[in-house]
């Protein structure tokens, strides 16, 4: 056989671990990069529910329920409904109660009509 058909890449060990790319935190960790948006200019009635962090900017009526992840409701935004998330973040104007199975961060912005349940709780006042 000639040489020509031979390879000129030796085979690489076999013990020898694959590369792992830099920087990719691994999942649930971390700061929430990837969310759903809801706009400015959107009205939703009805229920929402998802499995990837939400972020509300516009209005919502009715029931939102994203039981394993963040719901943000921004400042400029309306929510009438009751939440059920992991972690709700207010800004923002919510009419509804809360339900969340960590943490609830409540702005200085933001105001708040409704029952809360939650593990924890964070206020944040004017700096």
């Amino acid at each position: 056989m000639s040489d020509l058909w031979k390879s000129i890449n030796p085979p690489a060990p076999a013990n020898v671990p694959a590369p792992v790319p830099a920087n990719v935190p691994s999942p649930g960790t971390g700061v929430v990069t990837e969310h759903a948006t809801i706009g400015r200019s959107v009205v939703i009635k009805g229920e929402v529910s998802g499995n990837e962090a939400l972020f509300i900017d516009g209005s919502v009526e009715g029931l939102i329920r994203f039981p394993k992840h963040r719901v943000t409701v921004g400042r400029g935004s309306k929510v009438t409904a009751d939440i059920h998330a992991q972690d709700v973040v207010v800004m923002g104007s919510v009419k509804g109660n809360i339900f969340c199975s960590d943490l609830l961060d409540i702005r200085s912005e933001s105001w708040i009509q409704g029952e809360i349940v939650t593990k924890r709780i964070r206020i944040n006042g004017e700096r």
